[in-house]
């Protein structure tokens, strides 16, 4: 009888076993494949960068084979896929022609089941690398980078960017000055203490870096003056158009005129930017605006060691901000007579609302110089006196005044 009992129990026990273990294939029924999906991190890709893209495969076999406008791995003109985790698409050196392309991934188990997704390519950006450019075989993408900033303004159409990375930009790297900034481009290093214009001209040469073009913008540079110091600029900077910006300029050299001269631009801005001499003598400008400008700005900037540190020459009404013009003969000096209707430099307190904050402190002869008849506003400033004395800190040449309180 106990025999018997204990036969019963070993065989239900085998059943149990082998019931619990999937029955005769020795494990579970996979699940079928129903669906897959991608996406890629980024649908716009600048030429030579890469995408990451995300599959979601419905069923147990997540094998898929990607393809890119049809070609399984894609090749140099569309870009190159990757087959294994994680997905890398490899944008191409060159735009191709059409520009968007088609990621597809197929099931392997199932090859009626996929998924697309397109990105669209865009040369947005031309990289310079003075160390490892080449203006010969480089096209300005990221992985083939040029040399000079010259080569690579050539390749910039309107609302591009020029990137430029540290190192120095002169004569020997094949630099041609004037840099001749096109249409609304942007010249752009990538740190201004690292990327320097070093603007070697030859005899006559007048300027480094010209703007003479419509939203033209100069960024995070330091400028330096070549040698021999006969050849230097007469002007380092010059606007001459609409919609323009520079921010975030270095200089430590004086010119034979002036360091930056906006001449008859409307909606412009120059801010952050840094002109100081230090070479015992104060001759020159840092900062000229002149001709018919309108609507133009200057915020945050400094200029040491000059006669003038702005020099306000013709029909005017700019806005200026939290500057430090320390250091000069003159902090700002306004020399031409501008119509009535046309106010001269806000520096606080004025028509254009500047919110002041200069400094007009530590300039030889005066803070501020008005020889015109009009008022020139400068409210909430800095001055060596508190509140600021005329003849000390400011002077007025002309039948005009400067409003202080």
């Amino acid at each position: 009888m106990r025999r018997s009992s204990l036969s019963t129990l070993v065989a239900v026990l085998c059943l149990l076993f082998v019931l619990g273990c999937g029955g005769d294939d020795g494990g579970s029924t996979p699940t079928p494949v129903t669906g897959v999906r991608i996406t890629a991190d980024e649908t716009v890709l600048e030429i030579g960068h890469t995408s990451e893209i995300t599959a979601t495969v419905s069923g147990d076999n997540k094998n898929l084979t990607w393809y890119v406008n049809g070609v399984e791995d894609g090749n140099t003109v569309y870009g190159t896929i990757t087959q294994n985790s994680p997905v890398t698409y490899n944008a191409p050196d060159s735009l191709p022609d059409p520009a968007t392309v088609s990621i597809v991934a197929v099931s392997d188990e199932d090859v009626t089941i996929a998924d697309t997704c397109s990105i669209d390519l865009v040369f947005t950006k031309v990289f310079v690398k003075s160390d490892v450019g080449n203006d010969n075989a480089g096209n300005g993408c990221v992985n083939l980078p040029v040399k000079s900033i010259t080569k690579g303004l050539t390749l910039a159409q309107a609302g591009m960017t020029v990137l430029v990375f540290p190192g120095l930009y002169d004569v020997h790297n094949g630099e041609v000055f004037d840099l001749s900034i096109p249409e609304s481009v942007a010249l752009v290093g990538m740190d201004w203490e690292t990327c320097i214009i070093n603007g070697h001209a030859a005899a006559g040469d007048y300027m480094s870096v010209l703007m003479e073009e419509q939203g033209a913008s100069f960024r995070k540079f330091t400028l330096e003056m070549g040698e021999p110091f006969t050849h230097q600029w007469n002007i380092a900077i010059l606007m001459d158009n609409d919609d323009q910006v520079v921010d975030s300029i270095r200089v430590s050299d004086r010119g034979n005129y002036t360091v930056l001269r906006a001449s008859s631009t409307t909606n412009s801005i120059v801010q952050n930017c840094h002109f100081g001499v230090d070479d015992g003598e104060t001759w020159h400008k840092a900062y000229e605006i002149t001709g018919s400008n309108q609507d133009f700005i200057l915020r945050n900037c400094k200029a040491s060691g000059f006669n003038e540190g702005i020099f306000v020459n013709g029909v005017q009404d700019p806005l200026i901000e939290g500057c430090s013009l320390t250091g000069n003969s003159y902090g700002l000096q306004m020399w031409y007579q501008p119509p009535s209707s046309n106010p001269n430099p806000d520096l606080g307190g004025g028509a254009r609302g500047s919110t002041g904050g200069n400094d007009l402190s530590g300039n030889s002869v005066c803070g501020i110089e008005n020889t015109s008849s009009n008022a020139i506003y400068a409210k909430f400033n800095t001055w060596d006196n508190d509140p600021p004395v005329e003849g000390e800190d400011f002077c007025n040449s002309g039948t005009g005044s400067v409003i202080t309180e």
